[in-house]
């Protein structure tokens, strides 16, 4: 579920703060063993029929950082992780982690006002991940569960559980929303 994929970033933002080498950490994935359906597995990228789960979106997220990083500054939530950095392609990555500490669904819903001066204009790219979005459980729960999904309700659903950026012009300002459990990258400027 979605859980994972914020104990994934917050775990990240967690490395940054402590000064560990983000691109030394790894993830061990090991154990997947013989799934008879979707769902069943555990410590595994995907779902027997290939459904990416929220881990393997936040992975992709993460690929996006760079590496230099960037100061971030404002009243931020106890709740909520953020780790800025510019890429060599001079775009910026904002990675955002909302969780509690014990990664509970009781967080209420977080506005977050984003505001990067000198990129007014820029083209902003918004990657979300949380109960509802790059989400396979949802997406699998939604289609009424199948046990054995027919070729287009598996595409349906692999299409609907992958992370699908939306892109906007960055005013001022970037509103952003975000539900307990939720991963979000923020990509401005550089975007190819």
């Amino acid at each position: 579920t979605e859980i994972f994929s914020a104990y994934y970033a917050k775990l990240i933002a967690h490395y940054d703060r402590v000064r560990l080498p983000i691109d030394r950490m790894m993830i061990c994935l090991s154990g997947q063993h013989e799934m008879k359906r979707d769902f069943t597995g555990f410590r595994g990228f995907f779902t027997l029929n290939g459904y990416p789960k929220p881990i393997y979106n936040a992975y992709v997220l993460a690929a996006r950082l760079g590496r230099e990083k960037l100061s971030v500054c404002g009243a931020l939530d106890e709740n909520l992780s953020v780790l800025a950095t510019r890429r060599r392609d001079g775009g910026i990555a904002i990675l955002f982690a909302y969780a509690d500490a014990h990664f509970s669904g009781a967080l209420p819903p977080l506005d977050v006002t984003l505001s990067i001066p000198g990129y007014e204009g820029a083209t902003a790219r918004l990657s979300l991940i949380d109960s509802t979005h790059a989400n396979a459980m949802h997406a699998y729960r939604e289609a009424g569960s199948p046990e054995h999904p027919d070729a287009a309700r598996r595409e349906a659903i692999r299409i609907a559980s992958s992370v699908s950026p939306g892109e906007c012009l960055l005013g001022e300002e970037l509103s952003l929303r975000f539900t307990a459990n939720a991963v979000a990258l923020v990509e401005i400027g550089g975007l190819s």
